[in-house]
């Protein structure tokens, strides 16, 4: 009887490991869009071996869990079928399975066929899937433990054309979307896929099929998706065989040559032989393509050092699926735009505001933050007018939906209570309520800097007092000797703040001891749950820096 029990508790622990591993849902919670009310005729067939599944009407989306070690990565896998069936087995669910094998979390789409029987409009209805199931991915990446900005797609075939329409076409949303989550995938892999609607290259059965017999003339070219391509488009990778007598391996080549001209990162590669249709295993050829893909993915996470050659007082904000980074540039402020932090080196950049020649902004810009607000974005940074006693913050406005375009025009000094010296400001909100963060001196001779904290009645103005709720009295925070025979001889330095929040919890982050040392040190403070922030018992500072030097691997800051 024991034996029983155990044997028994075993299975179901096996049974909820592959539950846990597996897991189909329906990809719409509630009514899907631009259905009718039909008999569910779906069916499920083997067909030379492969497995189909034909008349879908409900989609569904199946999970597969990362194993091992997770890379963050997780990979939509449309699979082909002309837009008449899905090949559910060797263009999806294997698929899903070897992905996550490598530690990358799979979702197989089992997506609607187009047809005028059980759809509105069978066109969109594909691309309203492929959409909801980027939404379903991204909006539950945190149940998952996934990256949300490390979400790529996967498509065989007409599953191909599907992929490269969400990767070309997801800002136009088809789907309810109320939280205005990005649809964009992070990259893309695009295997002997369907792609452009040009009569000589196309793949007839699959066009007639998504568009029916006579498409308008805009239609047509709208879903040829070499021509939707900009340099917004994702990083590609393209696999595609030459003998491919079902969809032209010149499907791959306008690609290819489209994703060039606009600079989008892409990897091509084509076998000379293996028809159409392979799968994850080209008869004609030891090579697998799988490794090639995964080890292309791994290269989009790769970092190469110095990011960029020189930025002090670096700084980014995430929204919308770019990083917007700034830093001390001394004369400007500039602003990097970039899908990566990696690909920092080459992203676009613009100067938004040079200094005039004189006045209280026109000399030593440091420490500049770009943030969104209120629908709006605002730039933050300190300079002077020469003299480093005169050092003030400032406010850049931009009403822009993208910070790259547009005016930036100057809101004005951000002026503080006590109108004393101030660098390295930096805005948060919280339970919306703005608060500003900055170091400063306590009256106006250097010596010290601590911290501040200030309420503020919109993105530039602060109202009532500042709160100190920082002064270096620590050992590890007082290294700051000076050898300027202009300056005092020593500063003891609370600088830098920024704010980390999580699962309700503020954590401020600064820099200690002087930056010219090498003793420059991160220090932490906690505020205590349900405490008034602009009161300085709320903050509780770590006893130990979070991040110093060390001598045992000569790291010094």
């Amino acid at each position: 009887m024991l034996k029983a029990k155990i044997l028994i508790a075993i299975l179901l622990l096996v049974s909820v490991r592959i539950t846990l591993a597996q897991q189909t849902v329906p990809l719409y919670s509630g009514s899907i869009p631009n259905s009718k009310d039909v008999t569910d005729e779906e069916t499920t067939e083997k067909h030379n071996g492969v497995g189909i599944i034909s008349k879908i009407s409900h989609p569904t989306i199946t999970y597969f869990a990362p194993k091992g070690k997770p890379t963050g990565q997780s990979i939509i896998i449309f699979p082909g079928g002309s837009y008449w069936v899905n090949a559910i087995d060797h263009e999806g669910l294997d698929v899903g399975k070897r992905f996550s094998e490598w530690g990358v979390a799979a979702f197989v789409v089992k997506y609607r066929i187009p047809d005028n029987r059980t759809m509105i409009d069978p066109a969109i209805g594909p691309l309203q899937d492929a959409q909801q199931a980027m939404l379903f991915v991204r909006s539950n990446a945190t149940k998952y433990g996934l990256s949300p900005n490390k979400i790529g797609i996967m498509g065989f075939s007409a599953g191909g054309h599907l992929a490269s329409t969400l990767g070309t076409h997801y800002q136009k949303p088809l789907i309810d979307n109320p939280g205005n989550i990005s649809l964009r995938p992070d990259f893309m892999l695009l295997i002997y896929p369907v792609i452009s609607s040009d009569t000589t290259i196309s793949h007839r059965g699959s066009f007639e099929k998504l568009l029916g017999p006579q498409p308008s003339a805009t239609q047509f070219l709208l879903y040829s998706n070499e021509k939707q391509v900009t340099h917004d488009t994702p990083p590609t990778f393209l696999l595609h065989a030459t003998d491919d007598d079902v969809v032209p391996v010149e499907n791959v080549l306008v690609f290819y040559d489209a994703l060039k001209r606009n600079k989008v990162p892409a990897e091509l590669h084509i076998y000379p032989t293996g028809g159409h249709g392979f799968g994850m295993h080209n008869p004609h050829t030891d090579d697998q393509w799988p490794e090639r893909a995964k080890n292309w993915m791994a290269k989009l996470d790769a970092v190469v050092n110095p990011l960029l050659p020189a930025g002090a007082d670096p700084f980014s904000f995430y929204r919308n699926g770019y990083y917007y980074y700034t830093n001390s540039t001394g004369n400007n402020i500039t602003v990097w735009k970039t899908r990566t932090i990696g690909g920092l080196a080459t992203a676009e950049k613009k100067v938004v505001f040079t200094p005039p020649a004189k006045g209280p902004y026109s000399k030593e810009l440091w420490a500049p933050e770009i943030h969104h607000l209120r629908g709006k974005w605002y730039v933050y940074f300190a300079a002077d007018s020469g003299n480093n006693k005169d050092h003030r913050m400032f406010v850049l406005e931009n009403d822009s939906e993208d910070p790259m375009q547009g005016e930036w025009k100057m809101k004005g000094k951000l002026k503080t209570p006590d109108d004393k010296w101030a660098i390295d400001g930096s805005v948060f909100e919280y339970q919306n309520k703005l608060y500003f963060l900055w170091s400063g001196w306590e009256g106006n001779v250097n010596g010290q800097q601590n911290i501040y904290i200030a309420a503020m009645k919109d993105p530039w103005t602060i109202t009532g007092k500042r709160t100190r709720i920082s002064a270096p009295e620590l050992a590890w925070e007082k290294h700051g000797d000076l050898n300027n025979p202009d300056d005092v001889p020593h500063v003891n330095v609370n600088e830098g703040p920024e704010i980390l929040i999580h699962d309700d919890q503020l954590f401020l982050i600064y820099s200690a001891s002087g930056c010219w040392t090498n003793y420059y040190a991160l220090g932490m403070l906690t505020a205590k749950k349900g405490g008034n922030l602009l009161s300085a018992s709320t903050w509780v500072k770590s006893p130990e820096p979070v991040f110093k030097m060390s001598e045992r691997n000569k790291v010094y800051a």
